[in-house]
């Protein structure tokens, strides 16, 4: 898992636990612990990211979906209001774009590799 996102693991270890990644190659840190801390990270890490191809989920945690969906629903009762109280109707209010939206192309080499090899098989 290091060689395919060595970025992402080193700046995670170093964001998240206080780790650098020379303590796990010198033995300070063990590689199985390291392995169970980078196994607690959340979808909203730059591995999380990393592995959904995906950067727009970095930082994207529980509570910053929930605070999307408030502010979406705030907006939908504001344009509600307006909209019963005017005799013209506003356009409806788009809502936060959130990560996972678009489809994303994979961008590793290896990922776009094993997507043309299925597609080969599948077609």
């Amino acid at each position: 898992m290091l060689t395919l996102y060595p970025e992402e693991i080193t700046r995670d270890l170093l964001r998240v636990y206080g780790i650098r990644i020379k303590q796990v190659l010198s033995g300070d840190v063990s590689p199985t612990e390291c392995l169970i801390l980078l196994r607690g990270l959340d979808a909203s890490s730059e591995l999380g990211a990393a592995v959904q191809q995906d950067s727009s989920f970095v930082g994207w945690t529980t509570e910053r979906h929930l605070l999307a969906g408030i502010y979406d629903r705030l907006a939908e009762l504001s344009w509600l209001t307006v909209a019963i109280n005017s005799k013209r109707k506003p356009k409806p209010p788009k809502p936060l774009p959130r990560p996972g939206d678009k489809p994303v192309k994979p961008t590793n080499p290896f990922l776009v590799q094993l997507q043309k090899v299925r597609e080969a098989n599948n077609g």
